[in-house]
Formats: structure tokens, C-alpha cells, sequence
């Protein structure tokens, strides 16, 4: 009889009461965590990446050993370096035709957007992040090529990537090409337009453009639609021949 009273009993209070009770505990929570800490100065990792970026950071360092040393070409801010690192303790350096003057340790350097300046199987893996399809195809070429010479494992590629584009992806992607030609230019003398078509390869197109190059023995395609809003975004890992040497 006790435990049917029980069941049978009202709430001891409305729903929307202990609502507004949870709502003012939390906020007391808030502002004593606050309180009770000092101003933490520095970088905030928490505020600076999305949550889909990282997502995309963590798919990416499941590609890379902890302890490799990482290049990025076309680094921008290195901001996909500072995401790795959340991830993988690595040694982390970034080439573009105008760096920033540093970044939290991660080191820097002008390339003049052809030649890598560093010796033959420097690093374990390069990282393109969303930088050759803002080229053309020979360029794209002699770019890989650059990467595969100073790389001992493999080239990861984030690229905008369908399995097909249709009338609206392409529309999308001339448009990006043209807002990205704008705005590299008055960021770098050093930028020079692609020829024709950029690379806006289909999944299908870069596994044959890859595969095609010497030093790269396998290519593998992963969409990673699921982390982002828009179904483009795309990584390719190109493992190389002398991986494990």
C-alpha cells in the first residue's frame, strides 16, 4: 500500500519550478568556478576550433605517430597544426607565401609556393589543408611531387571532394575559386591564379591523380561528411613508398 501511495503521489514540485531551480544552481555553479579560479591568459584552445574542426584534427592524427615530425603546406594561420597538436605530440612546421611571425612554437617559414626548401625525407608526414584545389593541375603536380620528396610515410589531403559534382557544387566551387583568388592576391605577391580548372576533384579524380605519382604506393579516399555541415569536405591519404623504411 505505501509504494502504491508513492506512485500515486504528486510531484513535490512542477516541472517548471525545479526547471527554474536547475537553471539558478547552474548559475551559481558558474560564477563560483569563475570566482574560485585565477584569469587564465593565453591561448584557448576551447574557444578557437570548432567542433567540427576538431573532429576533423582527430580523424587526421589517427593517420599520424605520435612523435612525427608534421609539415604543413600552404599553412595559413597553422591553425590545422594547432588543432593536430591538441591531438598528437608532434613536431610541427608550416610553409605558406605569408606566414604569420609565429605560433605558439609551431615554426614558420615563406616558401615561394613551388619548391619546399628542406632535404629529402625531412619529415614523417605533409599535411595539404584545403590548398590544392586553389591551384591548377601542373601546379597541383609539382606540388605533390615536392611533398613526396621531403616526406618518409604519407601525404594527407583535405580537399572539397564528391563522389560527383552537380550543377550547384560547381556553381559553389567557381564561386570559392574566385573569392579565394581576390583575397590571396592582396595577401601575397607571390600568389599566381591557376591556369584553368582548379582541382575540384571528384573522389574518383584524386585517387587517379595520386596513384599516378611515383613514390605513392596507395590512396585512400574518406569522406567526412558526417563532422561537417556541408558534405564536401573530404581527406585523402596517400601512403608512400618508403613508408616503414
Amino acid at each position: 500500500m505505501p509504494a502504491r501511495l508513492a506512485e500515486d503521489s504528486p510531484p513535490v514540485l512542477p516541472h517548471i519550478a525545479i526547471e527554474l531551480a536547475s537553471a539558478v544552481l547552474r548559475s551559481v555553479q558558474a560564477i563560483a568556478a569563475f570566482a574560485a579560479q585565477p584569469v587564465r591568459r593565453g591561448p584557448r584552445p576551447w574557444e578557437e576550433h570548432t567542433a567540427s574542426g576538431l573532429l576533423a584534427a582527430a580523424r587526421l592524427a589517427s593517420h599520424i605517430e605520435p612523435g612525427s615530425r608534421v609539415l604543413d603546406v600552404g599553412c595559413g594561420s597553422a591553425h590545422w597544426l594547432r588543432k593536430l597538436r591538441l591531438f598528437r605530440e608532434i613536431d610541427a612546421v608550416g610553409v605558406d607565401l605569408a606566414p604569420p611571425p609565429s605560433s605558439d612554437g609551431i615554426t614558420l617559414l615563406r616558401y615561394d609556393g613551388q619548391s619546399l626548401p628542406f632535404p629529402d625525407k625531412s619529415f614523417d608526414v605533409t599535411l595539404f589543408g584545403y590548398v590544392l584545389h586553389h591551384v591548377g593541375r601542373e601546379h597541383a603536380r609539382r606540388l605533390v611531387d615536392e611533398a613526396v620528396r621531403v616526406t618518409r610515410r604519407r601525404v594527407l589531403l583535405l580537399e572539397d571532394s564528391m563522389p560527383e559534382f552537380d550543377f550547384w557544387y560547381r556553381l559553389r566551387n567557381r564561386c570559392h575559386r574566385l573569392e579565394t583568388e581576390l583575397v590571396y592576391a592582396a595577401q601575397a605577391d607571390a600568389y599566381v591564379p591557376p591556369d584553368g580548372d582548379a582541382m575540384f576533384l571528384t573522389h574518383a579524380q584524386w585517387h587517379a591523380f595520386l596513384s599516378a605519382i611515383p613514390g605513392i604506393a596507395s590512396v585512400a579516399v574518406v569522406p567526412l561528411a558526417e563532422l561537417f555541415r556541408n558534405a564536401h569536405h573530404t581527406l585523402v591519404v596517400a601512403e608512400l613508398a618508403t613508408a616503414g623504411d
